[in-house]
């Protein structure tokens, strides 16, 4: 009985040394910081209604006059591997168009435009 318990002992430190995680798998890699900001533009239209995830992780609404700067309004902040980041802009006349960015480290990583009456653009997805 000492033997298994032994045994048992030894395959469990075993394991244990080989690091990795759960069940065996390699661990995940360590989250890569990143800067990121939220850019829109307006053409033929002077005024937009945004709705985006600001940097706690919650969601924001306001309304801007364009041209507009959103690092302006909502600044430059740090996210990481795997989060969520979102942008919306709804133009709020009958003609014109918008586009919305989302700038990664200082590169566009995903962008979306509308065009017409109150169109909505959107940009989503889990960063980089």
């Amino acid at each position: 009985m000492m033997k298994r318990l032994l045994s048992v002992a030894t395959l469990a430190m075993s394991l244990a040394a080989c690091g990795g995680g759960e069940y065996g798998k390699p661990a995940a890699p360590a989250p890569v910081p990143h800067t990121a900001k939220y850019e829109i533009e307006g053409f033929g239209t002077t005024s937009a209604s945004l709705t985006y995830r600001n940097s706690t992780g919650g969601t924001e609404q306001r309304t801007v006059t364009l041209p507009a700067s959103v690092p302006g309004l909502v600044g430059v902040y740090f996210v990481e591997t795997g989060d969520f980041l979102y942008i919306s802009a709804q133009n709020n006349s009958s003609f014109g168009s918008v586009q919305v960015r989302i700038v990664v480290d200082g590169t566009t990583w995903r962008s979306a435009t509308s065009s017409g009456a109150f169109g909505v653009a959107t940009a989503i997805g889990s960063c980089c």
